[in-house]
């Protein structure tokens, strides 16, 4: 596979998951501004997913409201859509004390949260190295 065709399917795959314009102006800002985001995202997206689970194992729908709306701003920072989408809907879920209805979408929060993560680590700048304890979002 050429080149230009990787970096072609890896364009259609972040627009998949990224609202381009949000995307594109975030990248505009800079490379090493965009790598220091994306290196926040890695590093403290899992801590807070952990708060969120245990807000929600404890019934604490206040703190697992103020947790996925929280998430939700991440995800909005970059324009992940989907990512958004789903925290607002813990968030919802948590503000009315549905935590049974909460805790129900978070496994398929934690994908989406992974699958922005991946995506957001194959669009870092190469120039940069991700921080040392970079790694996968883990399952709750």
């Amino acid at each position: 596979m050429s080149a230009t065709s990787t970096n072609e399917k890896k364009d259609a795959q972040s627009h998949l998951i990224f609202e381009a314009k949000i995307f594109n102006d975030l990248r505009g800002e800079g490379e090493e501004f965009f790598a220091e985001l994306v290196d926040m995202f890695v590093s403290d997206v899992p801590a807070q997913l952990d708060a969120l689970t245990q807000a929600l194992d404890q019934g604490d729908a206040a703190l697992a409201s103020r947790m996925a709306h929280t998430l939700k701003g991440t995800a909005a920072t970059f324009g992940a859509t989907q990512m958004v989408e789903r925290a607002a809907a813990i968030d919802q879920a948590s503000r009315a004390s549905l935590i049974d209805q909460a805790r129900g979408l978070l496994a398929a929060f934690r994908a989406e949260c992974e699958r922005v993560r991946a995506a957001l680590e194959a669009e870092r700048p190469k120039a940069t190295a991700p921080p040392p304890n970079a790694g996968k979002i883990a399952g709750g």
